[in-house]
């Protein structure tokens, strides 16, 4: 009876008690320009000015350039754990060929780092060179990247087909800073006389400048339906011949031809659906 008694008054006291309250995890971030001796620019090759201290679980830096000619420039992650006296490789090689008006490829890895830079370590032409470094106390995912198409809870978009003229067109423009999207469904009728479609990636005016073949040219019989897809999954991924997001276009061949269809793509930057 009086073991009952006593787990009673306890249980009393538990159900009395105040509810400990919840706790609220918040990620630290850090963000900063990398410079070589001061400059944005560098000068030469050569390991970038130090991230001290950095006590950051993951690390992303965006290694840019721009070009008036033809130029490459290669650049990968380093860590110190001796003040810099020694450097060790953290990430993949990453390079930039003929960037243009400006190109960026994000270069990232995890880990705790008392000192982190930026070894630029390969040249050629006159690129101007940026880069910008982010961490955060969030782990790195390296999981398996998501099939836009394929995944429930990406947004899917489409575009308009509506073609009269035998030529090179945009129908889909590179998303903003370059984000990778995926076509995941073209579907379309083409008339005229000996009608041809091509699908190419590029940038500049009509996919003009490094234009890369997504496909050959398709030749359907004038009033052909085609419906081209890979069975929900990615279709195309379209990139440019030098490896950079590009643009999606369409060029049509053949007399007085004309398109007129639509296109489903998705990208990573349009957010879940709810």
């Amino acid at each position: 009876m009086r073991l009952k008694s006593a787990l009673a008054v306890c249980l009393a006291a538990l159900a009395l008690a105040p509810a400990a309250p919840a706790q609220t995890v918040t990620l630290q971030t850090y963000s900063n320009s990398i410079t070589w001796g001061g400059a944005k620019n560098p000068a030469s090759t050569g390991v970038s000015d130090v991230i001290r201290n950095v006590s950051q679980a993951s690390h992303i830096i965006e290694f840019c350039a721009s070009a008036t000619s033809s130029a490459s420039a290669s650049a990968h992650m380093v860590a110190s754990f001796d003040d810099g006296a020694t450097w060790l490789q953290i990430s993949r090689e990453v390079t930039l060929t003929n960037p243009g008006t400006g190109a960026c490829v994000p270069i990232q890895t995890g880990g705790y780092y008392p000192e982190i830079a930026l070894y630029y370590d390969a040249v050629s032409g006159s690129p101007t060179v940026y880069a910008y470094y982010s961490g955060s106390t969030a782990p790195l995912n390296l999981t398996y990247p998501v099939d836009y198409c394929q995944s429930p809870g990406v947004i899917k978009y489409s575009a308009v087909i509506n073609l009269s003229a035998a030529g090179t067109t945009r129908v889909i423009a590179a998303p903003f800073a370059s984000q990778p999207y995926a076509v995941c469904d073209v579907n379309f009728t083409l008339a005229g006389t000996s009608p041809t479609v091509q699908f190419i990636a590029g940038l500049g005016t009509n996919c003009a400048t490094n234009p890369n073949n997504l496909t050959g040219a398709y030749a359907p019989a004038s009033g052909a339906y085609l419906n081209i897809q890979a069975g929900g999954a990615t279709l195309f991924q379209p990139e440019t011949a030098n490896g950079f997001t590009g643009d999606f276009c369409v060029t049509l061949g053949g007399t007085t031809p004309s398109m007129q269809g639509e296109i489903v793509y998705a990208t990573g930057s349009g957010g879940q659906s709810q």
